[in-house]
């Protein structure tokens, strides 16, 4: 849980600020180049979900917050955290397999069975978190003080 937190951190200031700012993370991490693409766009994803999934838990303790809109979030939530540790877990795989390649230890021909395994987790895993953040977007405005 200290590492969510701190890597919350390191990901707002990475990301410059999720809310207001004219910078999409995961529009930068589509323009990363190829080689490091799937990785970048898992690691951006992920950084989203924590950043909205912190806010999404602001709203839900904010005493004005109807029950409904509890129960969403909690909802996209739930469906998201696993989505979201696994996107995680194949980030840091592939980055794994890569430095293992740069230091010799392991064979290059592993890397596109890593980099296949990525693209089918964002695809199956992106839309989950992606659902969290509408969630929250459409529940923002409709907590009262």
């Amino acid at each position: 849980m200290k590492f969510k937190s701190l890597f919350a951190i390191v990901a707002l200031l990475a990301l410059s600020g999720f809310s207001g700012c004219t910078t999409n993370p995961l529009k930068t991490a589509n323009a990363a180049t190829s080689d490091n693409r799937p990785e970048t766009l898992a690691f951006a994803t992920y950084g989203m979900f924590v950043i909205t999934e912190e806010a999404a838990a602001t709203l839900k303790e904010a005493p004005g917050t109807p029950a409904a809109v509890k129960a969403a979030l909690s909802k996209a939530d739930a469906l998201a955290s696993p989505a979201a540790e696994e996107l995680h877990t194949g980030a840091l795989s592939v980055k794994a397999v890569r430095d293992s390649i740069k230091a010799g230890t392991a064979d290059p021909s592993t890397l596109p069975a890593e980099l296949a395994k990525m693209n089918a987790l964002l695809t199956q895993d992106a839309p989950k978190i992606q659902a969290l953040v509408d969630a929250y977007s459409k529940a923002k405005g409709t907590a009262t003080p």
